[in-house]
């Protein structure tokens, strides 16, 4: 379901990335959440700074809470559920037809750095069968070490680091064979 937004100047569309939630404003109005097939008034353009506001939900008071904003829209939470919404001009939902969806990587087949620092253990050695959840090495950047772990069960196919190595963000420490 997408909903219309009007502005002093401009119409905009609020996307839903899930298609649970989508909203509208409307400057006279203010906010008007639609979930799930409720029209849900949220507050008007005053209150729409604060982190809470109060809404109605068919005549029933509810809490909505805003939390940071997005690179097109802001996450919110709903009656217990997150919900990512996305704010796109007319022009912008238009052409949205044609852009190409950005395909997540699968990570399960490596295991890569998340941030830039030193490689202080590994955990594992090549041809290890590691399950889900099993830790695999440690990273330290400004004196802060973060463990990792194995997202599923595999067999460990190359180790390309060494304790005491320096890691950039998101270089390959290990590869998976994840057919084992």
């Amino acid at each position: 379901m997408k909903s219309v937004l009007t502005c002093a100047t401009e119409s905009w569309e609020r996307c839903p990335a899930d298609e649970s939630v989508s909203m509208a404003t409307e400057r006279e109005t203010g906010l008007v959440m639609h979930l799930d097939g409720e029209q849900v008034k949220v507050a008007d353009q005053q209150e729409k700074e604060r982190p809470i506001v109060d809404a109605t939900v068919n005549g029933e008071d509810v809490k909505v809470q805003y939390f940071e904003p997005t690179t097109e829209g802001y996450n919110m939470q709903y009656c217990g559920g997150n919900f990512n919404v996305i704010l796109r001009s007319a022009r912008a939902e238009e052409l949205s037809k044609f852009m190409i969806p950005k395909v997540k990587p699968d990570t399960s087949k490596f295991l890569a750095s998340p941030m830039a620092g030193s490689l202080v253990k590994v955990h594992v050695k090549e041809g290890d069968r590691i399950e889900a959840g099993q830790a695999l090495a440690v990273v330290e950047a400004m004196k802060m070490q973060n463990e990792l772990y194995a997202q599923k069960t595999c067999v460990v196919k190359k180790i390309y680091f060494k304790p005491g190595q320096n890691l950039a963000l998101d270089d390959v420490i290990m590869d998976f064979d994840t057919t084992a």
